[in-house]
């Protein structure tokens, strides 16, 4: 859409106008204080030689119809300056009262709204910028103690892999020292199957999660925790059941060659 300016007589887009003049003529403070603001009302002397907003107690620069940037915007916008978001309104009430609770030693969870002592409440991570919406500067968690523990079973039942995956990888960390990203390099390596009988199914798995969530074992020196690699559950178990003794390893296969010779009769 075209306009004209009204001191210039400039042609040109629509967007590129403000109070009805081009932008080369807004920008030029004498001819901008010549015309009237958005609302219809001529500026005052006063007004004309102002520098910073005309609502009383802001000090942010003049912009436009004798605002700052933020009340013009809500003036151009909502037709009244010191409009505010209901959202706004409702968090200047939520601040004020969580400031009166904590000189009485309270906080008011963000979940069920009770007001409860301090010690219903965990510690806040929170740092930097984060830390001003700790409203009464408790330090202290937004939400209590037993919002926290129902939210987090929540989680879980709506996540059941990512729980279980984020579980699996502090256990690995902590069991056999290497990380996700190493137990997905071995994996690789080791083409997605067991390192010794070369399946690819990892084997029966346990928990309420099922199969779905199952993973290879991963196979390590009991003496010197060095990780040897990822085995099927039945190859890792029978590792296990002969305390990683060669000898015995061995004698078991003397064993079962001398009876596999009988066909599997046995000797008797």
């Amino acid at each position: 859409m075209m306009s004209r300016c009204g001191h210039c007589s400039w042609t040109g887009e629509q967007s590129r106008w403000t109070r009805n003049l081009c932008r080369r003529c807004y920008e030029d403070e004498n001819i901008r204080l010549l015309y009237p603001t958005r609302d219809g009302r001529a500026m005052t002397k006063e007004e004309k030689s102002r520098k910073d907003c005309a609502v009383g107690g802001c000090t942010e620069p003049f912009r436009a119809n004798g605002y700052c940037a933020r009340h013009n915007n809500r003036f151009t916008k909502h037709g009244d300056p010191l409009w505010e978001h209901p959202n706004e309104t409702k968090r200047k009430a939520r601040k004020e009262r969580l400031e009166k609770l904590a000189l009485e030693g309270l906080k008011e969870c963000f979940d069920c709204g009770q007001a409860l002592p301090f010690d219903s409440f965990t510690s806040d991570v929170r740092s930097g910028e984060a830390k001003k919406w700790d409203h009464g500067a408790t330090g202290l968690s937004t939400y209590c103690r037993d919002c926290q523990r129902v939210m987090r079973n929540k989680y879980k039942e709506e996540r059941p892999w990512w729980h279980n995956y984020v579980t699996w990888k502090s256990r690995i960390k902590a069991n056999y020292g290497i990380t996700d990203e190493d137990y997905c390099r071995m994996w690789v390596e080791q083409e997605g199957k067991c390192k010794i009988c070369g399946t690819s199914d990892y084997g029966k798995s346990s928990g309420k999660f099922g199969r779905e969530c199952g993973v290879f074992c991963v196979d390590h020196c009991h003496e010197t925790g060095n990780v040897r690699g990822l085995l099927c559950q039945d190859c890792n178990r029978g590792l296990g059941c002969f305390s990683d003794d060669v000898t015995a390893l061995q004698r078991a296969i003397d064993y079962l060659s001398v009876m596999l010779e009988h066909n599997g009769t046995g000797l008797l």
